[in-house]
This record gives structure tokens, sequence and C-alpha cells, in this order.
């Protein structure tokens, strides 16, 4: 008996030509039958990656009967070979986050969460700039997620460059989002540093991006955040917004609550 009787058998095909005959019975596979098929790809290595980037993101399993419908690649048959093949992916992901349909920047953007390579980091920070919605949507959501510190790091300094003066405004604007998004305490001083800006706008954005990020509000000015920043900076965020549960202010004891509720959700 043959040791493996899921994998197709073996053809006198080009490697090419059995990675098309092979991404096409896995678009009609359901996720109990992904195994052999994809097991194969790997084998023939990089002409399967071509042909799966190629083929991306193919049709989506439904949400119904999945114990984990949010993570991108038990959807995916096509996402889930892909991650299958580890670092050798990475360069194929890069590209997708760069194709030219919205939703293939978007999904590809997700394959990011289950190869968190430092080398995708500034495709997650072009993506959370991209000027349509759901790409950043999917880039914020990414990060979020990042677990690999290192990575994390990488990509919330990418976003910071872009806050600088002289980048341009919308980039500016859709970095900000990015990192109120994020949630991550290391950005509360670089918003702090907006607070002056000459644009006014992105001024009361940033400090809506704080009082968010800290569950505190200090107002406008730079020097109340400063201060509170330079005695508090060291604590954790979930201890920030511990301590804004106890703010006179009902609207920032609530949002302080909203906050750490999320906060606990992200971490379970």
């Amino acid at each position: 008996m043959p040791s493996r009787p899921s994998r197709l058998p073996l053809s006198p095909q080009s490697p090419r030509d059995e990675a098309h005959a092979l991404v096409h019975r896995l678009l009609g596979c359901g996720p109990e039958e992904v195994a052999g098929p994809i097991e194969r790809l790997v084998e023939l290595g990089e002409p399967a990656l071509d042909v799966l980037a190629r083929a991306f993101p193919g049709p989506l399993w439904p949400t119904a009967h999945l114990t984990a419908p949010d993570d991108f690649c038990t959807r995916s048959p096509v996402g889930a070979a892909l991650v299958a093949f580890g670092d050798a992916a990475w360069p194929h992901v890069e590209w997708l986050t760069q194709a030219p349909t919205v939703r293939v920047r978007a999904q590809a953007v997700e394959l990011i969460l289950a190869l968190p390579r430092s080398e995708l980091m500034p495709s997650l920070v072009s993506a959370a700039l991209d000027a349509e919605r759901p790409v950043r949507e999917a880039a914020v959501r990414v990060l979020r997620g990042l677990s690999d510190p290192t990575s994390r790091a990488l990509a919330l300094v990418g976003l910071r460059e872009r806050l600088h003066d002289g980048v341009d405004g919308k980039l500016r604007r859709r970095a900000l989002d990015a990192l109120v998004g994020i949630r991550d305490g290391s950005s509360a001083r670089a918003l702090v540093e907006l607070l002056g800006d000459s644009d006014r706008a992105l001024a009361r954005h940033a400090r809506i991006g704080l009082t968010r990020i800290t569950g505190h509000d200090f107002g406008d000015l730079r020097d109340g955040w400063t201060r509170w920043l330079s005695a508090n900076g060291a604590r954790s965020r979930a201890d920030w917004l511990r301590s804004g549960l106890r703010d006179r202010r009902e609207d920032i004891a609530s949002l302080a609550a909203r906050e750490l509720e999320l906060l606990g959700d992200d971490r379970g």
C-alpha cells in the first residue's frame, strides 16, 4: 500500500504543469482535504510558489464551520498553501501586497500575520498607508496581532517616520490613523510631538489618539502630556487604562473602560 494515499500520483508532467493541476485541485478542496495537495506543492518548490501566487486569493471557505474564522489562512486554501512554504514564500507575499487589485493587496497583507518576516515590514507599512481603506484596515489588524516584537517594532518605527513634518499630508494622516488603530503605548511620545504641529487638524487627531491609547486627557498642549509620560511612560498600557478608570470625567473613565476591554480581547 502507498504510504501517503492522499497524494496525487507522480506524473511525467513538468513541475509547473503539475503545480497547475495541484492548484486546480486545491481550489476545490474543503479544509479537511488540503493536506495532500499542499504537501506535494511544497515538494515542487519554486514553480509551485509562482503558480500559487498567481492564483491568490482564490475561493474562500465559508466561516460557519471554521474554529478560527478571523484567521485568513483558515479560510483560504491558496493562502494556507503559501504559508506552508514558510520563509520561501515571503518574496511572493511581498509581490502580492503590491498587486493592482485592492482585494488581492488586502488579503495578501493578512498572510503577513503567519509570516512575520522583518523583510515584509516595509510592505506592511506601505499597506497601512495605502490609498484604499480595506488595505489600510487589513494592515492595522495584522499590526495589532503581530506577536514578534522585532517585526512589530520595525513596523511601528516605519509608521512613526511618516509623521514627520515635510511628509505628504495624506500620508501623515494615514500614518497617524494606523498608529492610533494599533494602540501601541510606544507611539505615545510621537503623538505628543504632533500636538504643536502647524497642521491643526492633525494635532487635534493626535490628541484624540493619545486619549484612546492612554485612557487620559491632558488637553491640547504638550506640557501636560510630557509630564505625565515622564512619570508613567515605563508603565504598561494596561496600567495606564486602569488608572484612567478613576478619572472624574465620565467620558474619559468610560473610554478607558472600553479600551481596557478591547485590550483584554486582543490578548485573548
